[in-house]
């Protein structure tokens, strides 16, 4: 697995925490603030592959709204 993969993080709200998965590695934890959802998962995600955190590429989705934002996302790749 290179380092410069992207990995897919899921993201969903439980009572006023965010559960965090990794599917792709099977890698589960949870944080208070999405800011830190994203801090957790990469620093996850460098362990198990063995590399800086700095290269993790994450794709930070939460599924209940990813059919709103998801348009979103795509016009901005376009632009």
């Amino acid at each position: 697995m290179s380092p410069r993969d992207e990995f897919q993080v899921l993201l969903r709200r439980i009572g006023r925490w965010w559960a965090v998965d990794v599917p792709s590695l099977d890698l589960h934890t949870q944080s208070r603030t999405l800011e830190g959802a994203e801090d957790l998962a990469r620093g996850m995600v460098a362990e198990a592959v063995g590399v800086p955190a700095e290269v993790i590429v994450l794709k930070m989705v939460v599924p209940e709204l990813a059919p709103v934002l998801g348009p979103v996302a795509e016009a901005r790749q376009r632009r």
